[in-house]
């Protein structure tokens, strides 16, 4: 079913690109009487239909070539040029063209210099998200920012506080073509941060076990009172059942503690703190199973839950599970946004509703969104810099 569901997915998807593309073909011709005859109409004429076989190719291939081969990351971060500078484009000059059908142009009464102001404009904005997408692929993909926040919770054990938990997650290892050299500095950083815990909550590779074998000796250097705890996400499903067997035996070598539906409860001076991991739920899988993973945690002890897709919060923790903290991911921070002065444009938030950073509910309990590490899809971030977080948990003053 999910495959079926990914296929329907995957067209749709090609059908609103294709659509896109045409309606941008079509505005182009208008506005430039040459552009149909010249060079770049007749390669944009091809890019059309041809990106999209480009687009499912890179999908079929990518079960024997690895993501982080350099024609992977060649092809995707192409289709990622083709396609999403475009999307604000193709939306603005949709709104024009719905403008244009409600005032008729004489009635727009422009002079020659002012139209000629109003279409250098234009042509400025138009160029403005091949800016931002090069501007992100430089600099914003690699721009890994620490996010600091101080979370006061009654019921923490004095024994424990505060706590100092640095979250990472998103690793997407395979969506680097050099893993080390974007991942050295980011466990040199963890290590800098000196925390008590260090949590990933999920999506550890894309598709292949394999991609996650190059950080292994960067986990095993590091050096945490509590451990290294994690959680599966959703891609950490997307291949086959031994492959999946292969990825958990390669965690856990790791030395990290993987927790699927299961607890590890910590003790210190006779109090206790409770690390919980589920499964993935979210995305069309069902396999978080919360009320069997606090069956290992004694009451009224204080809990912290990983679990890969945020959503989850809303399914099984929120008022109905004793989790004083979520931790979470999955989302990206939407990964791709566009920067409009003081204000960001970013997609996610009509997708999400728990996008990127802290949600509280009014009971006390709390979710951390981390906008991750790697990336999706495209090779490449915008607005939305590679995130680790720094969490120091204390009780109320």
């Amino acid at each position: 079913m999910v495959r079926i569901l990914f296929v329907v997915f995957v067209l749709v998807v090609i059908g609103v690109l294709v659509f896109l593309d045409r309606f941008l073909y079509r505005q182009l011709c208008e506005r430039f009487r040459q552009f149909q005859h010249s060079w770049i109409g007749r390669l944009f004429r091809w890019c059309i239909y041809g990106m999209p076989v480009l687009f499912l190719a890179a999908l079929i291939i990518r079960r024997w070539v690895s993501s982080s081969s350099p024609v992977m990351f060649g092809v995707t971060l192409l289709l990622a040029f083709w396609y999403l500078p475009k999307l604000p484009v193709a939306l603005g000059w949709w709104l024009v063209s719905i403008v244009r059908r409600w005032w008729k142009p004489s009635a727009l009464s422009f002079s020659a210099q002012r139209r000629s102001v109003l279409q250098g404009t234009l042509a400025i904005a138009a160029g403005y998200p091949y800016i931002v997408a090069a501007v992100g692929a430089a600099r914003t993909t690699y721009n890994v920012q620490v996010q600091r926040r101080t979370l006061h919770f009654a019921d923490l054990p004095a024994a424990f506080a505060p706590l100092r938990i640095v979250q990472i997650s998103d690793l997407h290892v395979g969506s680097f073509p050099d893993p080390l050299d974007f991942f050295q500095p980011v466990f040199e950083r963890i290590a800098a941060l000196q925390p008590d815990l260090v949590v990933v909550t999920g999506d550890w590779v894309n598709f292949d076990p394999r991609e996650l074998e190059p950080l292994l000796p960067l986990f095993r250097q590091l050096r945490v009172p509590l451990g290294v705890y994690g959680c599966l996400g959703n891609h950490d499903h997307y291949m086959s059942s031994e492959d999946h067997q292969q990825l958990k035996e390669i965690i856990r070598e790791a030395g990290v503690h993987l927790l699927v539906n299961e607890a590890d409860v910590l003790e210190r001076s006779g109090e206790r703190l409770a690390i919980v991991g589920t499964d993935n739920t979210g995305t069309g899988q069902y396999f978080g199973d919360l009320p069997k993973a606090m069956k290992e945690v004694p009451e009224n002890t204080f809990a912290l839950l990983l679990a890969h897709t945020p959503s989850y919060w809303d399914k099984a923790v929120r008022g109905k599970a004793p989790i004083a903290l979520m931790l979470a991911g999955h989302t990206h921070g939407g990964q791709l946004a566009l920067p409009l002065g003081v204000v960001t444009l970013n997609p996610a938030h009509l997708v999400f509703r728990y996008v990127q950073g802290l949600y509280a509910d009014s009971g006390g309990q709390m979710l951390y969104v981390n906008a991750g590490l790697g990336t999706t899809f495209f090779p490449l971030r915008t607005g939305v810099p590679p995130e680790i977080t720094l969490l120091e948990l204390r009780s109320p003053v």
